[in-house]
């Protein structure tokens, strides 16, 4: 094998294995770490997105169910005022009447 280079079975094919290819398949290695690392970045961008939405919407739903029970709470105290106002009239009714 006296001025060759060796080659090397991969998936897809043959490469060989010379210096050049040693270095290109190391920057090409480098180049997919980099796109895997980009794509987990942006995979994580979208999901902290997704998370804010998530959480926003959650705290509006619970910004409007205060509300709506804030106005529940009223109308029971005007309600619970309504019916102590008549108790005191039926009661000094009822000592008129004794």
């Amino acid at each position: 094998m006296h001025g060759k280079v060796p080659s090397t079975a991969v998936a897809g094919g043959m490469v060989n294995a010379g210096p050049r290819d040693g270095v290109h398949s190391q920057l090409w290695l480098q180049d997919e770490r980099e796109l895997k690392r980009q794509r987990r970045k942006q995979s994580n961008r979208e999901s902290a997105r997704r998370s804010r939405l998530r959480k926003q919407a959650e705290c509006d739903e619970l910004a409007q169910r205060a509300e709506v029970l804030n106005e529940e709470n009223a109308s029971l105290r005007a309600e619970l005022s309504r019916i102590k106002s008549e108790y005191e009239k039926a009661l000094s009714e009822n000592a008129a009447l004794k």
